[in-house]
């Protein structure tokens, strides 16, 4: 409403009830307000409008009422991560969404025991079963070739089912098929990236964040989200899982959090000038192994955008940059012009 005449009934017209406006005094046009109220109903018996200290818009009524004019709340953004039930949530607690393997009743389990987001975990352990196993469970996601993806999870070994002494271990996998739904031992399956999250060096009873980050290969439709348990020799031991996250990154989301934004272009700002041996955290978008203007412009192109989604499949827009970024913007492309200026001159 910043510039605008804003004008309302009095008491409002017969079967519409008040209304306010907001006109241009210089053009004279002018727009019914859509307007919703929490707690009571819009004010009838408008006698004047102020504003409060932070230049926010107030209506005074006759019933001694003040009512504040706020913008309404966005919407929420779309969430990045393609992973379904991550913190092993739903149903107050299940691996709904996840496909588990080899499990004989309390090797895979959802705990209320330890969580680092919400109220349950995922906790991993042999299946004592007197031999050599290996017991998990998996997600499977649409990508396509070439998707920078990264996986992370939030781990836990505590000291009363350490690790320590074992030759147990657990890892986390991003597996590639050229199918949907194929089969490890299949033709379809491409290559996988594997990290082991946890053995007997792990240290002990506190929760730290681990990722895998990867390209997706040529001919990859699908990845695998992994997390397997070995118990070699039939010894005791656990490891918990909680927060997983799987995100298609865009090429200017620098510091891999789903989305563009102004984060990325400080990020981009303090790798600018890196001639060789750059990546993504020091602003390398095209990763040609240098921070330069080339990069700058794919940030400037993906700037508001997230992480696509398994649902969308497709790049989802958020409001519009603030006024702060589109002139942070312009004095970056300022600066950039300079020094190609003066690298010219010189």
């Amino acid at each position: 409403l910043q510039g605008k005449y804003v004008f309302a009934d009095f008491a409002g017209a017969p079967g519409v009830g008040p209304r306010l406006f907001a006109g241009d005094i210089n053009s004279g046009q002018f727009e019914a307000l859509q307007i919703s109220s929490a707690g009571s109903a819009f004010p009838s018996d408008v006698l004047s409008f102020g504003t409060d200290a932070n230049n926010e818009l107030l209506v005074l009524t006759t019933g001694g009422n003040i009512f504040s004019l706020a913008a309404p709340s966005p919407p929420p953004l779309p969430n990045p991560n393609l992973i379904s039930n991550p913190s092993f949530e739903a149903a107050n607690g299940s691996t709904t969404d996840w496909l588990v393997f080899l499990d004989d009743g309390p090797n895979i389990e959802i705990t209320n025991e330890q969580a680092f987001d919400g109220n349950f975990s995922l906790e991993l352990q042999g299946r004592f079963n007197g031999e050599s196993n290996f017991a998990g469970l998996f997600q499977n996601v649409p990508i396509e070739e070439g998707d920078s993806l990264v996986a992370s999870i939030q781990r836990l070994v505590t000291s009363a089912e350490s690790l320590a002494g074992t030759t147990n271990f657990a890892t986390m996998r991003i597996e590639f098929y050229s199918e949907a739904g194929a089969q490890i031992s299949s033709e379809f399956f491409l290559g996988d990236a594997p990290l082991q999250i946890a053995n007997s060096g792990t240290t002990t009873d506190i929760w730290e964040r681990l990722e895998i980050a990867v390209d997706a290969p040529e001919g990859a439709v699908e990845a695998r989200l992994v997390f397997l348990f070995n118990q070699p020799t039939n010894q005791a031991g656990s490891v918990f899982i909680d927060a997983a996250e799987f995100l298609i990154l865009l090429d200017a989301d620098f510091n891999s959090d789903g989305e563009v934004n102004d984060a990325d272009l400080v990020a981009w700002e303090d790798g600018f000038g890196t001639a060789s041996g750059s990546n993504r955290a020091l602003g390398d978008a095209d990763g040609d192994g240098d921070t330069d203007g080339a990069d700058f412009l794919l940030l400037q192109q993906q700037f508001g955008q997230i992480a696509a989604s398994a649902v969308s499949g497709s790049l989802e827009a958020i409001p519009e940059p603030s006024t702060v970024t589109l002139t942070l913007l312009a004095s970056v492309l300022s600066q950039l012009a300079i020094r190609r200026r003066c690298s010219n001159q010189s």
